[in-house]
């Protein structure tokens, strides 16, 4: 079974992603070490899409990602937030790339 293509591209989904992924270093006061790694799975993401996005913006593979929060149909990109939506768009970012094959190291 072929995976179904949508007409929105890696830069759509980044572009949807990056007002959703304000995080702000108060709301982890005393919680460093989640800090850190939320901004591990960012930054891993940003440069994941920023390389793709220079080396050609290919079109997004429809499905549900990061369970079922990330959801991107033909036309459209939605994300179900969680406890913390600032960090883990990212998270869910990361899951797309990995499991489209899209992720580059």
């Amino acid at each position: 079974m072929t995976k179904k293509i949508s007409k929105l591209t890696v830069g759509d989904l980044w572009d949807y992603a990056r007002p959703l992924a304000r995080i702000e270093y108060i709301n982890y006061a005393p919680h460093k070490d989640a800090w850190n790694s939320d901004k591990k799975a960012r930054n891993k993401a940003k440069i994941s899409a920023e390389n793709w996005l220079r080396s050609h913006n290919e079109k997004l593979t429809c499905g549900e990602y990061f369970g079922t929060r990330l959801i991107i149909t033909e036309d459209k990109i939605k994300y179900i937030t969680g406890q913390y939506s600032p960090t883990e768009i990212y998270w869910a970012l990361n899951d797309y790339f990995e499991k489209t094959n899209s992720f580059d190291e």
